[in-house]
């Protein structure tokens, strides 16, 4: 995908956002490798243009990278409670999540359900690292919703709540890069 004026300006950008781009890079017609390599472009309207250029199913490639960035917060907690894994692991085996299979979908909820619940618990935990825990799983349940929603940016916001902001945000960059190429 080309990204310039026009194609930003066809998803309908805030002015400020809008006039930011054309005031730093009025000629820019690049891709989207290159509009993330943009130095006077903010991290937050970098993410606002990446997903909303990308495909159903590079938006889900995204999220799921980006939840898998923080699983790890949640099963260093909770060990044992595999539920948030589960629906990586199963969003990981579709192939093309613009044509789910009503299976696919009923799988999909129900295992979204189960990492939700999961969430809910570790967020019920009251600690510190149980909240980043439940951040962490949220972040797994979002990323279902590139499958219905279009929501990869709060994958990428709940990947950035516990880890360390400014690495996720170089993570998330470069998982949208990656995301693109699918």
């Amino acid at each position: 995908m080309i990204i310039n004026k026009t194609v930003i300006s066809n998803l309908n950008p805030c002015k400020d956002r809008f006039d930011n781009f054309v005031e730093k890079y009025p000629d820019f017609n690049g891709n989207l490798d290159s509009f993330l390599d943009l130095s006077n472009i903010t991290y937050s309207d970098k993410m606002w243009v990446g997903v909303r250029v990308l495909t159903r199913n590079q938006e889900a490639s995204f999220s799921v990278l980006c939840a898998d960035s923080v699983l790890h917060i949640f099963e260093e907690r909770f060990p044992e409670d595999k539920r948030p894994r589960e629906l990586l692991g199963y969003l990981k085996t579709i192939k093309d999540f613009e044509n789910l299979k009503e299976e696919e979908r009923e799988k999909i909820r129900a295992l979204r359900n189960a990492a939700t619940a999961a969430a809910d618990a570790a967020d019920a935990a009251g600690a510190a690292s149980a909240t980043a825990a439940a951040y962490a799983t949220n972040a797994a349940a979002y990323a279902t919703n590139a499958a219905y929603d279009d929501n990869a940016a709060s994958v990428a916001a709940a990947a950035g709540a516990y880890n360390d902001r400014t690495e996720q945000e170089e993570l998330n960059l470069q998982f949208l890069t990656i995301a693109a190429n699918v």
